[in-house]
């Protein structure tokens, strides 16, 4: 799969090439000259094609949707939990998770995550944010009231995708 953009995203590079998880897609390489990302072939397409049976696929089984949240939710705890600063995705959404051969879930486009940094004033981590970006349907009511964005905010859109 090739991601193109105009630019490639410095932070979205790092956090690709860095961050080792068996459920975020690995990052092949970039070319600056193209303005292209390579990630690895998941031949299944994304969640959100799945659950909608897409090209006549049958529905997802509760066993394989169960493993899915799982795996996703591995994948969060990792990224939440990453040192010295918290990683927030930002947009997560069904069209952001694919699946392999195997539908063994990859979390995918960091297009927009953040790296939060450690508020001295107060102990919550937080990211303030005046023009949210990302799928309104996912986000987080408070984070558009506030613009302050936690790893909260992915949570609450976890929990949207699982309903």
């Amino acid at each position: 799969m090739v991601h193109l953009q105009r630019k490639p995203d410095r932070l979205k590079v790092r956090v690709l090439r860095y961050m080792r998880h068996p459920n975020i897609v690995t990052l092949i390489g970039s070319c600056s000259e193209a303005r292209a990302l390579i990630y690895e072939f998941l031949s299944n397409g994304s969640l959100d094609d799945c659950l909608n049976c897409k090209n006549n696929t049958p529905p997802l089984t509760w066993q394989v949707r169960t493993r899915i949240i799982c795996e996703i939710c591995s994948v969060l705890i990792f990224l939440h939990s990453n040192k010295p600063y918290p990683v927030v995705h930002d947009d997560l959404k069904p069209e952001n998770i694919l699946l392999d051969s195997n539908f063994i879930s990859k979390l995918s486009d960091f297009g927009i995550c953040r790296l939060l940094m450690q508020s001295s004033i107060s102990a919550t981590t937080v990211y303030r944010q005046t023009q949210p970006k990302g799928t309104f349907l996912y986000m987080d009511p408070e984070f558009l009231a506030t613009g302050k964005l936690t790893t909260h905010s992915d949570v609450y859109s976890f929990g949207v995708i699982m309903l």
